[in-house]
Formats: structure tokens, sequence, C-alpha cells
């Protein structure tokens, strides 16, 4: 929403504002390939980047967030094509829907080992993405996570999901084999439409031998 000019401060090349004692970032206003984002502004920790903070920053190439920053906020890093690094601090517990959409450039990402909510859409069009490890302590896959990710070969998805949304895998033409654990209750009929002649692996009796049967895939148990 709209925010007051005068309650947003300034720091280097950030524009933050205060929240409950501690800074969240709204902006960045330097232009440098090489970011690292500090844990403290002024007197402020860092709280967390804001929706939006560097969409669209093509200059950007890798980016480093010190520890302490809790989320990352909806669209924070959308059409950074150009990123090719991205260092998560365990410290992140959230990271926003579409957050990392259309990073072209990254080939992979540590994921924080906190993380307990990823939001829809979150690395779609990360089109050299190779492989990802979903965090223990998420268990909700929503709506085309990876989707579009073409280069993606390995997904590693923790016995804490519950979850897999819609077009989760949508596009991931090189993703052979998809592991759903026994903790899976929900997958979507449409998880990964191009996925015909890929194999699941599962349980028998799960969420994922039904998927399977249902979608005509190979199962393994």
């Amino acid at each position: 929403g709209f925010i007051p000019i005068d309650i947003i401060k300034a720091s280097e090349d950030y524009l933050y504002i205060v929240e409950n004692g501690r800074a969240i970032i709204k902006r960045y206003t330097g232009e440098n390939e090489n970011i690292m984002i500090p844990g403290e502004l002024d007197k402020y920790s860092v709280y967390g980047i804001a929706d939006y903070t560097f969409a669209g920053y093509q200059n950007l190439k890798s980016v480093a967030i010190m520890y302490g920053a809790e989320f990352i906020g909806d669209y924070a890093f959308r059409n950074c094509r150009n990123v090719t690094s991205i260092t998560i601090p365990d410290s992140v517990t959230y990271i926003g829907a579409g957050a990392f959409y259309n990073c072209a450039g990254l080939t992979e990402i540590d994921m924080p080992h906190n993380a307990t909510g990823i939001g829809h859409s979150a690395f779609s069009r990360c089109d050299n993405l190779t492989a990802i490890t979903i965090p223990y302590g998420v268990t909700y896959l929503g709506d085309n996570l990876l989707s579009f990710c073409s280069h993606l070969k390995s997904v590693m998805i923790p016995d804490s999901v519950t979850y897999i949304g819609s077009d989760a895998f949508r596009y991931c033409y090189n993703l052979e084999s998809l592991t759903i654990p026994d903790s899976v209750t929900f997958v979507h009929y449409d998880i990964c439409s191009n996925f015909t002649a890929g194999t699941i692996y599962g349980f028998p009796g799960s969420a994922a031998e039904a998927y399977a049967k249902l979608t005509g895939r190979n199962f393994i148990p």
C-alpha cells in the first residue's frame, strides 16, 4: 500500500521502513552488479526484503543476504534475468510468491534450511536451474513453483510436504523422475503436464501411486 514519504529512510544504497524496531528493505538505489544485503541498516537489524525490491534490475549478477533476514517478499527479484548466484541465509523462513520468477541465469540455489513456506511461482521460469532441494519443514508446494524450468533435472521433496499444487513442475522437460514422499496426501492432476514419459517413485498405496495411475505414468515403489 501507500507509504508516507516521511517514514521512508535511506541508508547506503537502500530505502527502508521500520516496523517493530526492525528494517524492511523497500528499494535498492545503487548500480552494483554484486550486492551484499547487510544484516543491519543504521541501528536497525534487517527483518526482510519487501515485495518487488529488486524486480527488473538487469545489472544484478550476484546477491548475498546476510544472516538475520527472515523473509523475501513476493516478486522481490522478479525478472533479474542476469543473476547467476543467490545466497540465502538459514534465518530466512519464508520465500514469497514469484520471488525469483524469471531469474533465467540461475543454475543452482542453496535453500535456507529453516524455510517453512515458499509461495507459488517462486522459481518459475528459472530456465537454467538444474537442481533444487526443498527444505524440511515446508508443507506446501504451490502452483507453478518450478514451472518452465526447462533444464531442471533433480527435485528433492522432503517428507514434511503434504500438498503439491497445480503445474508445480510444468514444462520441466529434463525432469526424468520424481520422488514423492509418503507424507504427501494430495497431488494435483497437472503437477507436470509434459511429464508423460517420466517415472514416479513413492510408497505403495500413497497419493504418489494414485497420481501415477491416474495420469498413466510409470510408478516404482
